[in-house]
């Protein structure tokens, strides 16, 4: 889907559909394929599709899934 670790949409909507606060880093590959939401571009929103194979398998599934993506530099927090 868009992240190591987490190749499956269920999995990851699993982790957050429980109306709890879940909040986790993973790192993001190095071809993303996600769109950005209007904001500083070293700490973003960003949404990305879910595929359609993964709807199939789980109907409750969203059409886009959104998620906070940061950027580090050697380890150092964003600005």
């Amino acid at each position: 889907m868009f992240d190591k670790g987490f190749p499956r949409a269920e999995i990851s909507w699993g982790l957050r559909s429980d109306q709890r606060h879940r909040h986790f880093l993973i790192p993001a590959k190095s071809n993303p394929r996600w769109e950005v939401m209007p904001g500083r571009p070293d700490d973003a929103m960003v949404r990305m599709r879910v595929s359609p194979q993964a709807r199939r398998k789980c109907p409750d599934l969203p059409q886009w899934e959104s998620a906070r993506a940061i950027r580090t530099l050697d380890g150092s927090p964003p600005n």
